[in-house]
Formats: structure tokens, sequence, C-alpha cells
């Protein structure tokens, strides 16, 4: 295997693009042929991708269907290239195509209905129609692999190959310390959606206030949800310590402002924004669902019970601590040896090969 094409919705900055483009990144340093196919969006991250010598290719980029469609079938046919799909539009455009089945790898990202908006119905079909075209499908978590299987959205005897994402432990901030002048600031990095339960991490952010008064909270994140959730500060009189600072670009430089990343998705697929907190230092608090105790570890102490604002505001109080706080932020450290970007790229290698 010398060539790979990867086919994915956009490289506008999320999770599955940060992720292929460190996957791309290894896959290039190993000698492999590599490029990558968006389909829409603003590509903001193709600047990285050509730094790392990743070709990119455009002629899709922001098309209607119809020409899609025919470009696709057009590159794909007769070429014997692995083409690895990432995230349902391209996944599915893809596997329209006249691709050979057994070049056709898909990666699934989410624990969620293959087109969430769509009815449940078509999303099923499409799905299952997607996934019996693949020869081989990978979940970025077993959280992945068992809604998966669950929600029928692969056929009963199609195996899939859980590959987790992978994040480099070169760049780790070891110079970060706990906060001994100034009281400690909370924060997070989600988008404003009922998924993210911002609501919780307010109400528990309002407990902790009563003890701890000069605290503050860190919102990083876009949404329709925020109008409501600043209203929902206003309610509990915590206005005046929250920030709202919107997306942005640049995450290591806005994690240094944060003591304690808190995390509190009622699900998650993985939950790569809890890597890049602890590659930069900081001890991680999060929900206990889906696949965040696979990243963090199911029996480290620093997972409340979903939704639970009491149970995630006792954790605040007790990463407070100097002692814990540091025990937390060298537990992150020691989570990273699993989710290195070589032992990623290998695993992906293994699952081509099968």
């Amino acid at each position: 295997m010398t060539s790979v094409v990867h086919v994915i919705t956009t490289l506008n900055r999320g999770g599955a693009e940060n992720q292929l483009f460190t996957l791309a990144r290894e896959q290039v340093r190993s000698g492999i042929n590599v490029i990558v196919i968006p389909i829409k969006g603003s590509n903001e991250l193709e600047s990285d991708f050509k730094k790392h010598n990743i070709s990119i290719d455009n002629s899709l980029l922001n098309q209607n269907i119809l020409k899609q469609f025919f470009l696709i079938t057009r590159i794909t046919h007769g070429n014997s290239s692995t083409f690895h799909a990432h995230l349902p539009r391209a996944e599915l455009l893809v596997a329209l195509s006249r691709i050979k089945k057994k070049n056709f790898v898909v990666s699934r990202h989410n624990a969620e209905k293959f087109f969430p908006k769509a009815p449940r119905l078509v999303s099923l079909v499409l799905a299952r129609f997607v996934s019996a075209r693949a020869s081989k499908i990978i979940a970025i978590s077993f959280a992945v692999r068992n809604f998966l299987i669950d929600s029928f959205e692969i056929p009963k005897k199609k195996s899939v190959s859980v590959v987790y994402y992978g994040i480099n432990d070169d760049l780790t901030n070891r110079n970060k310390s706990f906060p001994e002048n100034k009281a400690l600031t909370f924060g997070t990095i989600a988008r404003l959606v009922p998924q993210k339960d911002i609501p919780t991490l307010l109400r528990a952010f309002s407990f902790h206030l009563r003890e701890y008064y000069s605290s503050k909270l860190i919102i990083i994140g876009s949404g329709y949800l925020l109008p409501e959730l600043i209203a929902l500060c206003d309610e509990l009189g915590i206005a005046k310590s929250v920030e709202w600072v919107g997306k942005v670009s640049d995450i290591p430089s806005n994690l240094e402002m944060i003591d304690i990343f808190l995390l509190t998705s009622t699900y998650e697929g993985f939950g790569l924004v809890l890597l890049e907190a602890m590659q930069n230092g900081v001890p991680v608090i999060a929900a206990n669902n889906s696949a965040i105790p696979e990243v963090l570890g199911s029996d480290k102490g620093n997972l409340f019970d979903t939704g639970d604002e009491g149970h995630l505001s006792m954790l605040m109080k007790r990463y407070s601590n100097r002692l814990e706080w540091e025990r937390l932020q060298q537990q992150g450290y020691e989570r990273l040896k699993y989710f290195k970007p070589d032992l990623m790229k290998s695993k992906i290698d293994e699952v081509y090969l099968l």
C-alpha cells in the first residue's frame, strides 16, 4: 500500500479534520503518497497540510452534488489507491462512485445517527448502504463501535476496528504549575449546543463560587445556545465571573488561561479536546459517559455522573487543592502514551491490510 486518498467533508477546524491531518502527516513521513480531497467548506487547515507535503485536491470543493459525483467517479474508477472516507457526506459520495470495494475504507467519528438531521429510517438506510460498500470500517472509540452495532447502522456480520486518535506528547507544557497566588480559572472548549450540556457546567460553577468566590470560568466556543446560556448566567448571578471567548483557532494559547478543564458533554465519539488539555498540562474533569472514560481512564477519580452539577462541583473543590491538582496533571501526562500518532498510524495500516 503506497498511495492513500482521503476524502473528507471539510478541512475546517474540528476533531475529525485535525485527526486526518495527524494521520496524513504520519503516512507521508513513512513514505506513503497521500492526497486529501475535501468536498465543502473554507479549507481552514489547507496550509497546515501543505506544509507537511500532503497534497490537496480541491476539484470537488463546493461544487454541486452532481458534479461532485461525476468527478469522484472519474477519480476512483480504475484507481488502485486506498480511498479512506471521513464524515457522512464524504462517505456517501465515495460509496456512490465506481470504487472497488476492496479499496474503500471509512472512519466513523461520531456516536450519533449517520445523518443527524434526517429521519431515522433515511439515516439508517444510508448508513447501512455505506457500510455494505466499504471493505473496512474504523471506529474512533469503542463507544462509537458499540453505537454502530446497537443502532444497526452496520450490517450484522460487518467487523469494526477501533483505532484511537493520536496526539503528540513532545509538545506537552511541562512547565504549567498550580496557580498558588490567584484563584483558579476553570474552562471548557465546546460548541454551544445541547450535546455539550453547558447548563450543568454553569450550575456547578455557581455552587463552587459560593465558597471560592474569586474563581473564574472561561467558555471557548460558539453556537446557537449562546443567548440562552448568557441568560442562565444572569439568573444564577455568575455573569461577572464567566467569560465567553467564542470560537478560536489557537487551542494551546487559550488552554494556557485555564487551570482546570471541564467537559460536561452528554456523549462524545472521542473527545479530542481532552487530549489537547492533557497535552498542555491542564488537569481534566469530565462526565462519565460514552468514550470519555476510554480517554481519561475509568478509575481515575476525575469523572462525574453526567448531568450532576453537585457531583461536578464536589470534584472542582477536590482538585482546587494543589496536591490533588498536581496528581491529576501527572495522571493526564501518563494517559497520553495510549494516544501516540505513530501508534494510530500503525493500527490504521493494519486495517488497510486486513
